[in-house]
């Protein structure tokens, strides 16, 4: 019983008032004899790995630019390149995404930076086009995620997260200030039936419209409403306070809305650059397949490919390459090597794509 007491005994809180020159009472908070950091108003700290503080933004770690530039001059094969970016680079980034507030200004630069090493180690120009750099690798595409795309999945997700969570306490807590959210925003006009669902659906129905205008500030709340607008996610609350997400065909729980939000995100690229009447022709061919995963084994790290295949494999199948058929092609003779027919992107590929 004693050594109970000793040990409650130190972890109480001590406290001592002081008078400073500004005429003010400082509060000095003690825990277990050592004073409690008290942070000014541009101060902040770093806690599990993401930084707090009154500054409610911040920049995320800017390593993945040195990263980026180590990977791309070392003397790893360029699909060993790929493999380093999609399963270590970018997913360092996933807990400052999920649980800072991360300036979307900053990811937007560093997707341009991501797109630039991508465009580097696949050997194509400038001229590709961007979903080939998210799109499904079963078509032979790269399969990476836009970080602007993740930090509103891990929003959306972090949100859900708190409002369904198994400890009873936390869910009332964080249900509650998202009722507050939404009140604030009606003012004195509060509604009698609180609409979770069609307010973090970004929905304007029912006088939902007035909220843009909102007195609340900036929280987890309404940067979760924006992500699900930009998703164009609908959030769908049952009776029984299940909530569900629904985007495009896929519904989705909770527990896992990060990864079913990637793959509407991965499907919608995929869409995008299937459409595309040029550099998708072979991707619309591929596509049709709906089982094989040839074409993706291809382009990863257990490829069979050389390093000169490697150079004009995916500028190939985007009809990139300055071929004879092409007005822009240097040579004054349009017909192929084999003479079967006019050296066009169509003509190089059609027995790959046959097969």
């Amino acid at each position: 019983m004693n050594a109970c007491l000793n040990s409650a005994s130190q972890l109480c809180f001590q406290h001592s008032l002081n008078f400073n020159s500004e005429k003010a009472f400082q509060v000095d908070l003690f825990v277990e004899g050592r004073p409690i950091i008290s942070l000014g108003q541009e101060d902040q700290e770093v806690y599990f790995g993401t930084t707090v503080g009154a500054k409610l933004w911040n920049y995320p770690p800017n390593q993945l630019t040195s990263n980026l530039d180590k990977i791309a001059t070392s003397l790893l094969a360029p699909w060993q390149k790929l493999e380093v970016y999609r399963s270590h680079l970018v997913p360092s980034l996933s807990h400052h995404l999920a649980c800072e507030r991360v300036l979307k200004d900053a990811l937007t630069s560093l997707d341009t930076d991501c797109s630039k090493f991508l465009g580097h180690i696949s050997m194509v120009p400038n001229t590709a086009t961007t979903p080939f750099f998210y799109a499904d690798r079963r078509i032979g595409d790269l399969g990476t995620f836009s970080l602007t795309d993740d930090v509103d999945i891990w929003t959306l997700a972090r949100a859900l997260y708190l409002l369904t969570s198994k400890d009873q306490l936390v869910k009332d807590i964080f249900t509650e200030q998202l009722k507050d959210t939404i009140l604030q925003g009606f003012r004195e006009e509060a509604p009698a039936t609180i609409l979770i669902g069609e307010y973090l659906s970004g929905s304007t129905e029912d006088g939902l419209y007035r909220l843009r205008y909102k007195p609340a500030g900036t929280n987890l709340w309404t940067l979760a409403r924006g992500a699900a607008k930009r998703l164009r996610a609908q959030i769908d609350v049952s009776g029984d306070g299940t909530f569900r997400i629904i985007a495009d065909d896929v519904f989705v729980l909770p527990a896992k809305a990060v990864r079913g939000l990637r793959q509407v995100v991965r499907k919608r690229h995929t869409r995008k650059f299937t459409c595309g009447k040029h550099q998708g022709r072979v991707a619309q061919a591929l596509a049709m397949d709906t089982t094989s995963k040839d074409i993706a084994r291809l382009t990863s790290c257990r490829t069979n490919l050389l390093h000169d295949d490697w150079r004009y494999l995916h500028r190939a199948r985007l009809d990139l390459l300055l071929l004879r058929g092409y007005a822009l092609s240097s040579s004054h003779k349009s017909g192929c090597h084999c003479g079967e027919s006019s050296e066009n992107g169509f003509h190089v590929l059609k027995f790959q794509v046959l097969v």
